[in-house]
């Protein structure tokens, strides 16, 4: 936890360096106990539709990237998808976003 905070690289990049952890163990994990789905964005098609929903440097500062937008849904990929600063701001940006996620405007997941 120190080097954690030292370096500040995400704790579970440091688990892998440092072999604690195979590698994507850490996304595995959550992905399990969040069942939010993980999403390997090298294969995947981004819909421009989507690109012109959120500005640029929204999603530079949240770290976000709308990947694919269909009627009044809109499919984001997220760096953290817990960040609930990020969903909030996306909420005030977007209110139709509102029951996304049960939850996650307490701060709570599924």
């Amino acid at each position: 936890l120190q080097e954690q905070e030292r370096s500040g690289v995400f704790f579970g990049d440091l688990l892998e360096r440092t072999g604690v952890l195979k590698e994507n163990a850490v996304v595995d994990l959550l992905v399990h106990h969040t069942r939010i789905p993980f999403l390997n964005l090298h294969d995947y098609v981004l819909e421009k539709s989507s690109l012109s929903v959120v500005r640029g440097d929204f999603c530079r500062k949240h770290r976000i990237l709308p990947i694919d937008k269909l009627g009044l849904s809109l499919t984001v990929a997220m760096v953290n998808p817990l960040n609930y600063g990020t969903l909030n701001a996306l909420h005030e940006l977007l209110p139709v976003l509102d029951g996304w996620f049960p939850g996650w405007r307490n701060g709570h997941g599924r």
